[in-house]
């Protein structure tokens, strides 16, 4: 079901904001129209985004990859999505898809728990992990659960918009 969500979702309509740009110009996202800067999840963290509502936060982290070694998007997508389900609370492990974004290597996780109508709110999150040059681009949601649908397609079509600059 959630792999079903990601896929459908990532056919979104396009955006209607500016290109933001990060990793020294290499890469741009588009932020949808009513989304605004805020405040970093951690230091590290750029290009960090809201939507409205605050009910989603979208970032991007750049893990470098040590010079001459090539970028192990699944061991590196274990990690990361292993340690966030713990602290959503996830009992199970997260599902890992293989993808690309604009020619890139990708893993997609969607870490969304399952709700009942009468728990109180809680945090889900999508992580893509591209392969770089040079490092791991993640790019990460975190949205409240149950999230909008409006939200939920924004979310995607933010992840969607992801594009090389250093290619043209």
């Amino acid at each position: 079901m959630k792999s079903i969500f990601l896929l459908l979702a990532l056919a979104a309509t396009a955006l209607a904001g500016p290109r933001v740009k990060f990793g020294d110009d290499r890469y741009s996202l588009e932020f949808p129209e009513g989304w605004k800067k805020a405040e970093a999840p951690n230091e590290k963290a750029l290009v960090p985004h809201e939507n409205a509502d605050g009910s989603a936060l979208f970032a991007v982290n750049l893990l470098p990859v040590p010079k001459d070694a090539k970028p192990d998007l699944d061991g590196t997508a274990k990690d990361l999505a292993g340690g966030l389900a713990k602290s959503l609370g996830l009992k199970d492990d997260p599902e890992i898809q293989e993808g690309e974004l604009d020619g890139l290597p990708a893993r997609f996780v969607t870490m969304v728990p399952d709700k009942k109508a009468d728990d109180p709110a809680q945090l889900g999150m999508i992580l893509v992990l591209i392969e770089g040059k040079t490092e791991v681009i993640v790019l990460q949601t975190t949205v409240s659960v149950p999230a909008k649908q409006a939200t939920r397609e924004a979310c995607l079509t933010i992840i969607k918009s992801f594009k090389r600059e250093d290619v043209k």
